[in-house]
C-alpha cells in the first residue's frame, strides 16, 4: 500500500488505493481517526478522506456545509466514502438526522437530574449548534 503522504501525479490513483470496494460501500483502508472518519493526506495536509472523495467524484463542498452520510442512500458508515452514499447538507441537518440532536433537546433535566429552565441553563452556540448546561 502507498505512503499517504507520497504526492503522486494523480490524486484519485493515490485515494484509490486506500479504498476497499464492496458491493455497496467503499471502505477506507488508511488512516481512521477515533471518531470513525478516515483521512487522507492531500496538498499538504490532512484531510476527512470522505470530504475528498465527494470533491474528487461529485463536486466543491460549499463553504459552511458539511458531508453527510446518507441512510437513505443506503449508508451511515463513517469510513465509507463512496461519494453515491455522500450528501452535502448544513451541521443542524447532519446532526438531526444522527438522532443525537433530537434526543438532547428533548432532555428537560441533565445528567445531574436539575431540570433545564432559563435561570439554571447556559446557552453556548457551537458549530451552528446550541449546546446547554445546566448552572447547578
Amino acid at each position: 500500500m502507498p505512503n499517504q503522504h507520497t504526492p503522486t501525479v494523480d490524486p484519485v490513483e493515490r485515494f484509490l488505493a486506500f479504498v476497499e470496494k464492496t458491493e455497496t460501500c467503499w471502505l477506507w483502508r488508511g488512516k481512521v481517526e477515533r471518531n470513525g472518519y478516515g483521512r487522507f493526506w492531500l496538498n499538504g495536509k490532512s484531510v476527512g478522506a470522505h470530504r475528498v472523495a465527494y470533491e474528487l467524484w461529485v463536486g466543491p463542498i460549499p463553504e459552511g456545509l458539511e458531508i453527510d452520510h446518507v441512510k437513505a442512500r443506503g449508508c451511515t458508515n463513517r469510513h465509507c466514502v463512496n461519494p453515491d452514499h455522500l450528501e452535502v447538507v448544513t451541521a443542524r441537518t447532519n446532526m438531526s438526522r444522527g438522532g443525537a440532536w433530537l434526543v438532547n433537546s428533548s432532555k428537560t433535566h441533565c445528567p445531574r437530574g436539575h431540570e433545564y429552565t432559563p435561570e439554571n441553563t447556559y446557552q453556548q452556540r457551537r458549530a451552528n449548534t446550541v449546546m446547554r448546561s445546566c448552572k447547578a
